[in-house]
């Protein structure tokens, strides 16, 4: 004689725990997996994106470099240096410029976004009432 009726109240709330704290457990082993998947993800685009960005930063840093030297030849001796100062001042404003949209672009977190909306989720889920009583 398993059936509910024939259980007692303490059987039921142990029944009740039961299940809520095996929900629970596979609530986190999703969100962990999930975490340690976006995680994995992130790494991967971030290795990807720096790489690029090395590359790049590299050739550019040639390209500038290039002609700068073509410019400086170009210009007049008397005007050299009122030129090189001018390019100099240029780049430098160029640089800041870059370091400020970079940290800009840094400081929006998408970090996890995936695993923290689900974390939410299921917050939300365990707040609501339930029917099971």
């Amino acid at each position: 004689m398993t059936d509910s009726s024939s259980q007692g109240p303490a059987a039921k709330l142990f029944t009740l725990s039961k299940r809520m704290l095996q929900r629970l457990l596979r609530m986190a082993e999703h969100r962990l997996t999930l975490a340690t998947i976006e995680l994995e993800e992130e790494k991967q685009q971030l290795l990807k994106l720096l790489l690029l960005a090395g590359a790049s930063l590299l050739c550019l840093a040639f390209a500038l470099m290039s002609l700068l030297m073509l410019v400086s030849w170009a210009i007049d001796p008397a005007y050299r240096l009122t030129a090189l100062s001018l390019l100099c001042l240029t780049l430098f404003i160029l640089a800041g410029v870059g370091v400020y949209s970079t940290l800009k672009l840094s400081r929006k977190s998408t970090l996890l976004v995936e695993t923290r909306r689900q974390l939410q989720k299921d917050l939300r889920a365990l707040q609501e009432p339930t029917d099971d009583q």
